[in-house]
């Protein structure tokens, strides 16, 4: 069996006198896409700041490629090989395109390959390359987007945090970046995905965590739990499962018809 490129083991995590997780313990393996699913407040961000080093478990580990990085600061877990898109994107917004790539490339800058990241990246999002010299804070929320998954990939990551992919996106952007997530993900680089639309999440992904009040409840084969909506209800809400996306000739599903079954799922 594989090991897992990334293993956390039974975390807890708080805020205050808080609990937000409370013994999470999921796996990624090398190349994989998984999701992370749940209704408002189940930990799935708390999640993904954990792993990234943003926020310091309080009890369990977390394990990269068989090396703890429960206790290293952020900016180390990006050098191993992790980079985490967060919700709202965070870009530089008074700097130019070409300016936040640059930022996502500091943890490889003393390695060679930047022009080759920088043409990969205008590569994959043709968009980027015209707004190149733009200030990122005056382009459209789906072009910060793009912005903000180039600049994840600028550091070669290993693995993908992505929370909310979709989020205030038109369904046409919706699905240009799932299939662009899709291709990196041919390429290789894994990818743990907190998304607000369910069925969007199960039909890119291999397998799926649930959490519910800062604990696993659910786990399993992304298709099979796409095929039974009532058991994902009833952890999601009846809202939040209720409309299957819109399925393409290539068996994935589109953003246009999901908007029913969008799961606002925040922290």
């Amino acid at each position: 069996m594989t090991a897992p490129l990334l293993d956390v083991r039974g975390i807890h995590v708080g805020y205050g006198a808080v609990r937000a997780l409370r013994g999470v313990t999921l796996s990624v393996g090398p190349g994989e896409m998984v999701s992370l699913l749940g209704a408002n407040g189940a930990g799935k961000t708390t999640t993904l700041r954990a792993i990234s080093g943003m926020i310091a478990p309080q009890q369990g580990e977390i394990l990269f490629d068989g090396r703890p990085i429960h206790e290293m600061p952020a900016h180390e877990v990006v050098r191993l090989g992790i980079a985490h898109m967060p919700e709202g994107r965070e870009l530089f917004p008074t700097l130019t395109v070409e300016e936040n790539l640059r930022f996502g490339y500091l943890p490889r800058r003393k390695e060679p390959g930047y022009a080759e990241d920088l043409e990969r990246s205008y590569t994959l999002f043709p968009r980027l390359q015209e707004r190149r010299r733009q200030a990122a804070g005056t382009m459209s929320g789906g072009e910060q987007q793009m912005l903000a998954m180039a600049r994840a990939l600028m550091s070669r990551p290993r693995l993908l945090l992505i929370d909310e992919l979709s989020l205030g996106l038109a369904p046409i952007i919706v699905d240009l970046l799932f299939e662009t997530l899709d291709g990196v993900n041919r390429s290789g680089t894994a990818a743990l995905i907190v998304e607000q639309f369910v069925h969007m999440a199960l039909g890119h992904t291999r397998r799926a965590y649930v959490l519910a009040k800062g604990t696993v409840a659910l786990e399993g084969a992304s298709r099979e739990l796409r095929d039974h909506p009532q058991l994902l209800a009833s952890y999601l809400g009846e809202a939040e499962t209720s409309g299957a996306a819109e399925e393409r000739p290539s068996g994935k599903p589109s953003a246009h018809k999901a908007g029913a079954s969008k799961a606002r799922a925040s922290r």
